[in-house]
Formats: C-alpha cells, sequence, structure tokens
C-alpha cells in the first residue's frame, strides 16, 4: 500500500509526478503508522523541499513492495524512483544513477546456539555442508550464481528477508545473509533476539554504498533534476546528519525479543 511522504506542491497543474518504489528495509525505508520512515525517506523528504523551489517535479506516496516487483517496475516504466540499490556491472545500463543514500556491508549470520562455521570465503561454501538462505532476485544471489554456488540443493531462497530471518530463528537455515550495521536492531523489531545473531562471513564482494535509480524511461532532464537535489544535500552535509542520528538512536533501542 502507498505510503505518505511529503512532496513538492503542483505547480499550475503541469507538476511532473514520481513514483516512489522500494522494498520495507528498516531503518533506510519502513512503513509505520501509515507513514514512510527511515533515514532515506527523511532524505527524499528533503530532497523534496529542494525540488518544490527548483522544479516542477512531484514525489507521489511511497510504494513498499516485493522487490523484485519494484525492480521490474523500476527497469520498466518512466518516471519512477527506486531505492536503496546496490550498484552492479549487470545493473550499470538499467537506470539513471542519481546518488548513493546509504552506507551498506553484508555478513552471513548465525545463531550463537548453533555449532561454530569455519568458512574464510564464499568459495568454501560449496561443500554444500550448510543451509544457506538467500533473497530471490538480490545482488548476493546472483553473485552465487556466477561463482556456481547457488545451485546446491543447500540453498534456500525467500522473497524477503523477514522470512530468511524466522527460517533461521526456527532452525530450518544455518545461515542468512544480513546487513552488518542492522541485523541486531532489524531482527529485534521482528520479536526476536536479536542478541543471539553471530556474524561468521563478511560478504565483500558486495560491501558497497546503496543508490538512488531513476527507471531509464525517464527523461534524462528529470533525472539531473533529482540528482541535483540529492548533490545538493550531500555537499551542505545534511544528508550525512540525517545517517547518522538516525542510525546511532536506532541502534540504542532495546531489543525487544518476543519471550
Amino acid at each position: 500500500m502507498p505510503v505518505f511522504i511529503a512532496h513538492a506542491e503542483e505547480r499550475d497543474g503541469k507538476s511532473l509526478e514520481i513514483r516512489l518504489v522500494t522494498q520495507s528495509f528498516a531503518p533506510l525505508q519502513y512503513p509505520q503508522d501509515g507513514r514512510a520512515r527511515g533515514y532515506v525517506v527523511e532524505t527524499l523528504h528533503q530532497m523534496a523541499r529542494i525540488l518544490e523551489q527548483d522544479s516542477p517535479i512531484r514525489f507521489l506516496p511511497v510504494e513498499f513492495l516485493p522487490w523484485k516487483r519494484a525492480m521490474e517496475i523500476a527497469k520498466t516504466k518512466p518516471n519512477v524512483l527506486f531505492f536503496s540499490v546496490s550498484r552492479t556491472a549487470e545493473r550499470e545500463s538499467w537506470f539513471h544513477w542519481i546518488g548513493e543514500v546509504s552506507p551498506y556491508g553484508q555478513f552471513f549470520f548465525k545463531l550463537k546456539s548453533h555449532p561454530a562455521i569455519t568458512v574464510s570465503r564464499l568459495s568454501d561454501l560449496r561443500n554444500g555442508h550448510h543451509r544457506i538462505g538467500l533473497q530471490s532476485g538480490s545482488s548476493l544471489q546472483r553473485l552465487m550464481e556466477s561463482l556456481d554456488l547457488a545451485s546446491t540443493n543447500n540453498i534456500v531462497t525467500y522473497t524477503d528477508y523477514h522470512q530468511g530471518v524466522k527460517m533461521l530463528f526456527a532452525r530450518r537455515l544455518d545461515m542468512i545473509p544480513l546487513t552488518g550495521f542492522i541485523a541486531r536492531s532489524s531482527v529485534c523489531s521482528m520479536g526476536l533476539d536479536g542478541d543471539q545473531l553471530e556474524p561468521v562471513l563478511p560478504i565483500t564482494e558486495l560491501a558497497r554504498p546503496l543508490w538512488l535509480v531513476m527507471s531509464l524511461p525517464t527523461p534524462a532532464e528529470t533525472a539531473q533534476h533529482v540528482s541535483n537535489a540529492l548533490s545538493r544535500l550531500n555537499r551542505d552535509g545534511v544528508r550525512e546528519q540525517i545517517v547518522t542520528k538516525y542510525l546511532e538512536n536506532w541502534n540504542k533501542r532495546p531489543c525487544k525479543a518476543a519471550p
């Protein structure tokens, strides 16, 4: 369901409407109490204010969708803003790349109660001894496929990382990939004990920032206006302040794990 976000007002009924699509991924972007929240959403609020002054561009309500559906819309429809996306060689020609909105680094995590897992690189997972979860359509799944690691019968795919977390805590998986700096808080927000997570293997191949992108059918001039708004926030240090403050508060939250 679309969720409200502040946007530029229409000018004489001729504003250009930009569709915003993403997958819920707290604390970057997530729905709460009928509103879109998160530090990327806060960045978009600030961009909307700049665009209101500089161009007739209006952001529509944020649509939280499954990842593969959001990706397909962003690849094929005009005037679509998609976030937060890792930049890969395969995706380079798919979008207008607007700018970075979040740091990003993944680890494979296990539960502390699970027996020790000794791996030092992705290729060590080829032995098939561990049940591994992957989000369908993710850049990690594509990386694993490129390394011939995603075809073994010990790989389980799911559409949303929440499913993977539940499967890990149900002992149906041995390891799942999660974003390192928000893994604990993300699991705690599901009512599970995030303090039971233990990092096993950094996925260094995917340690790169996440981006805002616009669909390729979007006019280049429109994409440039949006990119300029983000660049202004970066130049003024506003985006960094938003991210730093939000993450500090997010990681201080107590873990409300289910008893």
